[in-house]
């Protein structure tokens, strides 16, 4: 998905979210609301659909232009609080649960943390209002692109390196967990 945006002062940047990362959310964060499971949307079935509410982009646009002016191309991350819920959540504040709960995992080579086992069904995955999208702003002699990482349901959990447990006090919950509803 490619698409060119006027941003602040008249700037045009591409949004690109590339194909390999619209199959791999597909598969997580947009298998429908039929799914009522963690890191699932419930409001939108896609990324074009999310990217098209005017509240989710409005918030987004006003991001990237605050980036753009402050010459700030890099990495970032943006918490949307919508108005309403938005799906369920992955993870949850650590201190909502007994550590006989919970089951340390890695979410990649780098990372470490703590999850609800995946036999504890009766603890339900949270629903959110929040979500997060994950992006790059990029410049170079074609102009300036904003390239989508990630977007998911729920809070900013910042990169996934050493145990996040431990530094943002959040445990996860399985992509098949059951959730609130």
């Amino acid at each position: 998905m490619r698409g060119y945006f006027r941003f602040v002062k008249g700037i045009e940047a591409m949004v690109i979210v590339r194909t390999p990362t619209q199959v791999r959310l597909a598969g997580t964060c947009f298998r429908g609301p039929a799914h009522k499971v963690g890191g699932n949307f419930h409001r939108w079935h896609s990324v074009e659909e999310l990217l098209a509410d005017r509240n989710v982009f409005t918030a987004f646009c006003e991001d990237v232009s605050e980036r753009i002016q402050q010459d700030d191309f890099q990495t970032h991350s943006l918490c949307v609080e919508y108005r309403f819920p938005v799906g369920w959540a992955s993870t949850a504040p650590r201190k909502n649960y007994l550590r006989r709960d919970l089951e340390k995992f890695h979410p990649n080579r780098r990372s470490s943390a703590f999850r609800v086992r995946l036999s504890r069904t009766n603890l339900l995955v949270p629903e959110t209002m929040n979500l997060t999208l994950v992006y790059e702003l990029k410049k170079d002699d074609r102009g300036i692109a904003a390239v989508i990482y990630s977007i998911y349901p729920g809070d900013d959990i910042g990169e996934l390196y050493e145990d996040i447990t431990k530094r943002e006090k959040i445990v996860f919950f399985d992509w098949n967990h059951p959730g609130v509803r």
